[in-house]
């Protein structure tokens, strides 16, 4: 009697670690995620402005981001240097220098989802050898019946920088308090 006494006490307590270790591990699955607030919060214009830049460009920029980028709080700097000067030649016409930064990655398929995205975007101009805050543009994510989901409408432009300056772009994509992809591009544009 006492061997069996033995035996039932030693599978009661296996169920039991394993039980313990089952709820252990929902625990972590179910970690409640990052609240946007408190994201769009850490991601700051001071810590984006002195922070080394992620890339740096020379004209314009084309960059379009993976999913890992970490500088000033999940987010990407990037330096463009000599603004317009050292970019391709100026089209004919009536035309414009700008630079974007657009969604690039997956679109959720249900409104909830949709309205967890959100994108931060920081302009700086360089002045006296400081990143000197310019701008800043914020879109959420909004649900259409006829389009779906949409981030970043209207897109993100800067438009009006100055020829040969040095500016910067500090940009966070997100949905929730997961990384998403986007893409920062300086392109002309023509007056109609």
């Amino acid at each position: 009697m006492i061997r069996f006494n033995r035996i039932v006490g030693f599978f009661v307590a296996s169920m039991a670690a394993t039980a313990v270790a089952g709820c252990t591990a929902q625990v972590e699955d179910d970690a409640v995620p990052e609240d946007v607030a408190q994201a769009e919060q850490a991601f700051d214009v001071v810590t984006c402005g002195v922070d080394p830049p992620t890339a740096t460009f020379v004209g314009g920029i084309d960059y379009l981001s993976n999913r890992s980028y970490n500088d000033c709080y999940k987010g990407l700097i990037l330096d463009v240097t000599n603004y317009e000067t050292g970019f391709t030649p100026k089209p004919p016409g009536n035309s414009y220098l700008l630079t974007k930064v657009t969604w690039a990655d997956a679109y959720p398929g249900n409104e909830a989802a949709c309205e967890s995205l959100w994108m931060e975007v920081y302009l700086y101009k360089e002045v006296n050898g400081v990143m000197v805050h310019q701008q800043t543009e914020t879109r959420h994510g909004a649900w259409t019946d006829l389009f779906g989901c949409l981030v970043g409408y209207p897109t993100i432009s800067f438009t009006g920088l100055d020829a040969g300056a040095k500016y910067r772009v500090a940009a966070t994509a997100r949905e929730g308090s997961a990384l998403r992809k986007m893409h920062v591009k300086t392109e002309w544009s023509y007056y109609p």
